[in-house]
């Protein structure tokens, strides 16, 4: 399966009609360059297929898919088979090349290209400029006539397409974007939960220094009050009864003896030889 080389490129396309606009200096390094057309679905798009006019440009954005067709029409010979690829400069722009790689023997019209933005950024391409390259190989015999479905209409990309290609694509862009949305959201409901807490854990220490402050008045006060005691008057010791009446308390060591009965008088004390005395006395005065 020998590839055609530049030299065969040049002569057999234009003979063979390979590619209706031929343009000589698009044939470089045994490939022929083909240009984006005008027509382009991405799947950010809201209103279906897109036609680019003159002087816009062709968007498609990171983490989207894309479907782009050819400006040039193509006929592959049933004797040959085409390989295609995207340039290298649309590569280093993130599009990746997801559709098929190699066009069938006998296959005649526009080409469609599904890719996909994996860069970090915006691939902008102007219509009309060479993004795609096609190669041609030898068969060892000719094939049998292309009967597949592609390029059967000159719609380009059509309706069927746009519904394939149509939907959410969860790309790491789309899902980087999600994630920053929910920690956003978790951060606010964290921090709308802590204001929260630090809200109800001051007004309890308030609660609680109001509580702190009502005991130590009621401590003070009762201090207070033990204190005015102690400074009016010394604790009593224990009491006497007598006679029903109530004891004053000792002082400086002295029983108070005001309530105790009168001691007998030194004079009226009787003693035994006084008493002896008085008995003889009385004796003479009877004799």
């Amino acid at each position: 399966m020998p590839f055609w080389n530049t030299q065969r490129l040049k002569g057999a396309i234009p003979a063979q009609g390979i590619v209706d606009t031929f343009q000589e200096d698009r044939v470089k390094n045994c490939a022929y360059e083909l240009s984006v057309g005008y027509q382009y679905y991405s799947t950010d798009l809201k209103n279906g297929l897109a036609t680019v006019a003159e002087r816009e440009q062709i968007i498609i954005r990171p983490g989207q898919l894309a479907l782009l067709v050819t400006l040039e029409r193509v006929k592959i010979p049933i004797g040959a088979i085409g390989f295609i690829s995207m340039k290298f400069s649309a590569k280093m722009r993130g599009l990746i090349n997801v559709s098929g790689f190699h066009v069938d023997p006998g296959f005649s019209g526009h080409l469609k290209f599904a890719v996909y933005n994996a860069g970090s950024k915006p691939a902008v391409f102007d219509p009309g400029s060479p993004l795609f390259q096609l190669w041609l190989a030898d068969l060892s015999d000719a094939a049998e006539p292309y009967n597949g479905t592609h390029g059967k209409d000159d719609n380009r990309i059509n309706d069927k397409d746009v519904m394939d290609l149509q939907g959410d694509v969860a790309s790491p862009a789309q899902l980087h974007a999600q994630i920053d949305a929910i920690s956003g959201a978790t951060k606010t409901q964290m921090d709308a939960i802590r204001t929260a807490i630090e809200t109800q854990v001051a007004g309890f220490r308030g609660e609680l220094t109001k509580v702190e402050w009502i005991f130590g008045l009621l401590f003070t006060a009762l201090i207070g009050v033990l204190l005015a005691d102690l400074l009016q008057g010394k604790p009593q010791s224990p009491v006497n009864v007598y006679n029903g009446q109530t004891a004053a308390p000792m002082t400086d060591a002295k029983l108070n003896t005001d309530l105790l009965p009168d001691a007998p008088k030194q004079s009226d004390a009787r003693t035994p030889a006084k008493d002896a005395a008085t008995d003889q006395k009385g004796n003479k005065s009877g004799d």
